[in-house]
């Protein structure tokens, strides 16, 4: 399993002494005991005298470290920092200790500071840790900076499903302004684009004003005019918002034992070019359902320019150490299956709670060791993605297994899982 890390390149530390007790001391910049010429007189004699920094090391502990990591680091004369390089999984709760000692190996400062390495792209990332002498008199502030940092997984692509209020489904009581705006605050803060299961124009407002890709669905069932009135829909949001970048026509149609299927399917895919020109239109189904034992579905995929398919590892009784071989097996029979088309694992994810299936052990910690795997793999191979799914909701009980209201990121209450937090802030 690949282990995710960060570089913590070009590692600078600005160290101040600053007063604590006593007179109060000047601010200086401790330097290293080969360099005489840049020796700093701490005065008063607070910490015993004359002294100079030797070495400052570093060493960091957490969630998921093993052991300790520890780095010594080199003195830089030209720009009166320390630098060296440390490599640190990004998460929560990382203790950071730094201890100063003099030529002689006495420690001169020691401190510590717990804190999270989040996920971002900014450009530095601060860490600022107290040392104090033995004495406790004086104070040395430390700026720990991270330098073109990349820390985490970054954003990622999700499917968003907004009904996380008991009582509420796709058929009822209508998600909230309030809910929505609260949902997109966490979808512009951590996605890369999302798919949602309707043309609900708040949430692709959401997506569009933040610059965010979003694909919608059309919700088909056994009612002609819903499904004419789902359509209509889907065209009023894609004129209003064409920015959309796809329409599923139907979700996972081959589970239901109801129509459309089959011609009728296809029917409503070409309604939906006919009135959403220019749109990119598929229909998103299991793998099982796309692959059909090899033949795959050619004249439904004729008519799509997107074959959206749900790769559910659980459902397959697989392990999560054993998961990235099954899918990536699955996309590349995909893409042998329908070449030249669009090819988007619309659903993949893994719950958090449930009944067991085969080897599949529903689980926080399996869900964000899946993600850890699923995302660089994706990443590395230009794979078009959406997890499943952001939030859990509490509609989804007629599951097996007790696992439909577990596949979220997030709980419903919008706040994030803590295995989640040690990759996805």
């Amino acid at each position: 399993m690949r282990k995710l890390s960060l570089w913590l390149l070009a590692l600078a530390l600005s160290i101040i002494l600053g007063g604590c007790g006593g007179n109060g001391q000047s601010l200086v910049s401790p330097t290293p005991a080969d360099n005489r010429d840049s020796i700093v007189s701490i005065p008063n004699g607070e910490i015993g005298g004359n002294q100079w920094i030797s070495v400052i090391t570093i060493t960091v502990t957490g969630p998921e470290i093993d052991g300790t990591i520890s780095q010594d680091m080199t003195y830089n004369a030209a720009t009166s920092k320390w630098d060296g390089q440390l490599q640190v999984p990004n998460g929560v709760n990382r203790l950071f200790k730094v201890v100063a000692k003099d030529a002689n190996g006495a420690t001169q400062f020691a401190g510590q500071k717990l804190a999270d390495v989040a996920p971002g792209t900014s450009a530095t990332n601060n860490i600022s840790v107290d040392l104090y002498s033995g004495d406790g008199k004086s104070r040395i502030s430390v700026r720990v900076s991270f330098a073109n940092v990349y820390l985490g997984l970054g954003k990622l692509f999700a499917c968003w499903g907004p009904h996380t209020i008991e009582g509420q489904d796709p058929n009822h009581d209508r998600p909230t302004d309030k809910q929505i705006s609260d949902q997109g605050n966490i979808v512009t803060r951590l996605c890369s684009g999302t798919r949602i299961y309707s043309s609900d124009e708040r949430m692709v407002a959401v997506n569009v004003n933040a610059g965010i890709p979003c694909t919608i669905g059309i919700n088909l069932g056994p009612n002609e005019a819903n499904n004419q009135t789902e359509i209509n829909a889907a065209a009023a949001t894609v004129a209003k918002y064409p920015e959309v970048s796809a329409i599923y026509v139907g979700n996972e149609m081959s589970m239901s034992s109801l129509p459309p299927n089959g011609a009728d399917l296809i029917t409503y895919i070409n309604s939906t070019r006919t009135k959403c020109p220019g749109a990119q239109i598929g229909t998103a189904d299991t793998y099982d359902f796309w692959y059909n034992s090899g033949q795959g579905r050619p004249e439904l995929a004729a008519v799509c320019d997107v074959i959206a398919y749900h790769d559910h590892i659980y459902w397959a009784g697989l392990s999560v150490d054993n998961a990235m071989v099954a899918i990536a097996d699955h996309y590349q029979k995909m893409k042998s299956l329908y070449p030249g088309k669009r090819i988007v694992l619309a659903e993949v994810g893994f719950p958090t709670a449930g009944g067991t299936k085969g080897q599949a052990i529903p689980g926080e910690m399996a869900q964000r060791l899946f993600i850890q795997v699923f995302v660089p793999w994706a990443q590395l191979n230009g794979v078009e993605y959406f997890l499943f799914q952001l939030f859990d909701e509490p509609w989804k009980t007629g599951e097996p297994n007790g696992v439909g209201t577990h596949w979220g990121l997030f709980y419903n209450t919008l706040v994030a899982k803590p295995e989640i937090n040690k990759i996805w802030f």
